[in-house]
C-alpha cells in the first residue's frame, strides 16, 4: 500500500551511533517522511529507519554511507526527528572547523578549499581559481549579465589590496592575471546566459 511504513525485525540496534550503508530510500510524501533501508557495515544486519521533521529533507542516495542514531518508536520503528537522533552523511569526510566557519560566508569556497587543501594557497592555481570564484559570486549577487559589467567587476577585484598581496605572494604579474581574465570573463558571461534566467 502506498505510504505504508514497513518495519524490520532485524536485531540492528540504532540506539547508539551505527555506521551503515543506505540500500533503499522511500519518500513518503503524504506523511512528509523519508524511510531509509540500512545495512550495518560491520555485521551486515539490516533495518529501516524513518526520518521526519527537518531530517526528511536530507538529500540522500542509495549506497551513501552514514552514521545514524535513532530512537525506537511504537508506530514506525526506528525514528530520527527534530527531538531525537541524527544522521551524519559520509562520516569519513572530515572538514576542519576553519572551513566550517568559512562556509557561513561562502559554502562553495570553504568546501573547495577543504578538498584541495594539499595545494599551496599561494599557488597560481589557487589564486586564479579564488579570483574567478569571487568574480562569479559578485556577478551573481549584483545580477550582472553583460560582458562589460563582468569585466568592470573583475577589474575592481584585482585592484583590491588583498588580491594584489596574493598576486605578488604567488609571484604572478598583473599582466598574466589580465590574460587569464580575458579567458574567463567570456566563460562567466556564457555561464550566466545559459544557466541564469533574466529577471523580469
Amino acid at each position: 500500500m502506498t505510504g505504508m511504513i514497513l518495519h524490520s525485525d532485524s536485531d540492528l540496534n540504532l540506539e547508539k551511533a551505527v555506521r551503515c550503508i543506505i540500500t533503499k530510500i522511500n519518500y513518503l510524501e503524504s506523511s512528509h517522511r523519508t524511510e531509509i533501508h540500512l545495512k550495518e557495515l560491520k555485521s551486515s544486519s539490516e533495518t529501516t529507519c524513518t526520518l521526519e521533521g527537518s531530517w526528511s529533507g536530507l538529500v540522500l542516495r542509495e549506497k551513501d554511507t552514514i552514521s545514524i542514531e535513532a530512537k525506537r518508536d511504537s508506530q514506525c520503528g526506528w525514528l530520527v526527528n527534530d527531538l531525537y537522533g541524527f544522521v551524519v552523511l559520509e562520516p569519513d569526510t572530515l572538514i576542519s572547523s576553519t572551513a566550517l566557519v568559512g562556509s557561513l560566508f561562502c559554502m562553495r569556497r570553504a568546501i573547495l578549499a577543504s578538498m584541495f587543501r594539499g595545494l599551496d594557497p599561494q599557488s597560481e592555481i589557487m589564486v586564479i581559481g579564488s579570483l574567478v570564484h569571487e568574480i562569479l559570486q559578485e556577478v551573481l549577487d549584483r545580477k550582472v549579465r553583460s560582458e562589460d559589467e563582468i569585466t568592470k567587476i573583475a577589474n575592481d577585484i584585482i585592484s583590491t589590496k588583498n588580491f594584489i598581496f596574493s598576486m605578488y605572494s604567488s609571484k604572478i604579474t598583473m599582466e598574466h592575471v589580465k590574460k587569464q581574465l580575458d579567458l574567463f570573463v567570456p566563460r562567466i558571461k556564457k555561464f550566466i546566459s545559459t544557466y541564469i534566467p533574466p529577471i523580469g
